[in-house]
C-alpha cells in the first residue's frame, strides 16, 4: 500500500525547491507583464487615435459626397454617381480596416512575444531545477547504498 503522506511532506518539497530561483522567476515574470502591458497600452492608444482620425476623415468624405450628389442632375447620373461614391467609400473602409487590424496585430504580437519568451524561460528554469534536484537525490541515494 502507498503512503500518500509522502506526497505532501513539506520538508521534501522545501528540499527540492530553490526558492530564490522562484522569486527571481516571479520578479522577471512581473517585469515581462509590465513591459507587455505598456506595449499593449501604447498600441491601444495608437489604435484609438488612428480610429478617431479615420472617422474624422470619413465624415469629411461623406459630407463631400453628399455635396457632390446634391449637384448631380438626372436620375441616371444620380445613381451612377451614388454607385461610384459607394464603391470608393467601401474600398476606403476595407483599407482602413486592414490598417487598424495591422496596428492591433502588431501590438498583440509584440506583447505576446515578450510573455512567451518569459514563460519559456520559466519552463527552462523549472526543468533545470527539477533535473538538478533529481540528480542530487539520485547521487545521495547512490552514496547511501554504498
Amino acid at each position: 500500500m502507498t503512503d500518500f503522506s509522502k506526497f505532501f511532506d513539506a520538508n521534501a518539497f522545501r528540499n527540492g525547491v530553490d526558492f530564490s530561483k522562484l522569486i527571481e522567476m516571479n520578479t522577471q515574470t512581473l517585469a515581462a507583464l509590465q513591459e507587455a502591458g505598456a506595449i499593449w497600452a501604447e498600441g491601444s492608444k495608437k489604435l484609438a487615435e488612428r480610429q478617431a482620425e479615420l472617422a474624422r476623415t470619413q465624415l469629411e468624405a461623406t459630407t463631400e459626397s453628399a455635396k457632390e450628389l446634391a449637384t448631380v442632375k438626372g436620375v441616371e447620373a444620380y445613381f451612377s454617381k451614388q454607385t461610384e461614391l459607394l464603391k470608393t467609400s467601401f474600398e476606403k473602409a476595407l483599407e482602413n480596416t486592414r490598417e487598424l487590424a495591422e496596428i492591433a496585430g502588431k501590438t498583440s504580437t509584440e506583447a505576446g512575444n515578450i510573455l512567451t519568451k518569459q514563460m519559456l524561460s520559466n519552463v527552462d528554469a523549472l526543468t533545470q531545477s527539477t533535473r538538478k534536484t533529481a540528480e542530487t537525490k539520485s547521487a545521495a541515494a547512490a552514496s547511501s547504498k554504498k
